[in-house]
């Protein structure tokens, strides 16, 4: 029934006013003949509506190939796209242990030495408890983060967004002692956004790892990060600048898309982190931009007041 209404229909009646033809046409008629018949233009105008009509049914075939055909990439991009963002958490955690794997081997080595010398009692033992506790807490918490991140049960709430930079530093402490970076955190509106906090914590995590990663390419003596949060008329505002020496200007408005990387070397970076932080950013309906400034860049997450709530 449905192949049947796309069938095309002509009307071959003896009326042959204009209010008739144009009724005949509103009902659905494909072409309207008025008698008496000239069987020569009767067979012309069916053979002209048959060739419409393969026509369309040919386009619609391609229109519904190429939709499946766009849909498929659409999918499979969306699959590596995951795949390589459970690999940057992969990759994140290994170097947020690297440090406290590094520790409790020192530890182990001088723990024998010190045994040896006669060191080892009660108050060593319980320092060296101290310490091996404090790496390992420091372990869990890390995947314990990264964990909750690829959860599909997130619970959305309110959360300060100074709160979740304090978060921050606490889990990249150890990199960014490694890579001699200090970050500075200036809040001039206390701000309380709302969504699941893990999520806009690895937004900010992608964006110091890559000021981290330009500042070794670069290398850059004094490191510097700094981050402001505040808020205007219509929308809360984080600005995460550094003084990395900025951005190429070739490929400074393409960062966001996925694959593209600011790593110059081949073979570094999958320029996923940042494409993730705008996949995050769209979810609330906030915005991520970038510009150059005075010797880096600066990185501006902005979301709408009706989004989040804000305690002054």
């Amino acid at each position: 029934m449905r192949k049947q209404k796309k069938i095309p229909v002509i009307f071959v009646t003896a009326k042959g006013e204009v209010n008739d033809e144009t009724k005949g046409l509103e009902l659905g008629a494909a072409d309207f003949i008025t008698k008496p018949i000239n069987h020569m233009i009767t067979l012309a105008r069916v053979k002209t509506q048959l060739d419409l009509y393969e026509y369309n049914q040919s386009l619609e075939r391609m229109v519904e190939e190429k939709t499946k055909e766009i849909l498929q990439q659409k999918e499979q991009m969306f699959q590596q796209s995951k795949h390589a963002a459970m690999g940057e958490m992969v990759d994140a955690i290994a170097h947020q242990w690297q440090q406290p794997i590094t520790i409790l081997k020192l530890d182990a080595d001088l723990l024998d030495m010190d045994f040896e010398d006669g060191r080892v009692d009660g108050e060593y033992v319980e320092k060296y408890q101290t310490s091996v506790h404090k790496q390992l807490d420091h372990m869990v918490n890390t995947l314990s983060e990264f964990r909750s991140f690829l959860r599909p049960d997130k619970k959305y709430e309110h959360f300060c967004a100074k709160s979740m930079f304090d978060r921050i530093l606490l889990l990249l402490k150890d990199e960014l002692i490694k890579n001699k970076i200090k970050v500075s955190v200036h809040e001039f509106n206390k701000v309380e956004l709302y969504g699941v906090e893990n999520e806009i914590i690895h937004l900010f995590i992608n964006l110091i790892n890559n000021a981290k990663d330009a500042f070794n390419e670069k290398e850059v003596q004094d490191r510097e990060i700094s981050v402001t949060i505040d808020t205007d008329e219509f929308r809360h505002i984080i600005k995460l600048s550094d003084n990395a020496g900025g951005i190429p200007q070739e490929i400074i408005g393409e960062i966001f898309k996925a694959n593209v990387s600011t790593k110059k070397e081949e073979g570094k970076g999958s320029g996923i982190g940042l494409y993730m932080s705008t996949q995050i950013a769209d979810k609330y309906g906030a915005k991520l931009d970038v510009e150059n400034i005075q010797n880096g860049a600066t990185f501006s997450f902005a979301v709408p007041h009706d989004t989040t709530q804000v305690n002054n």
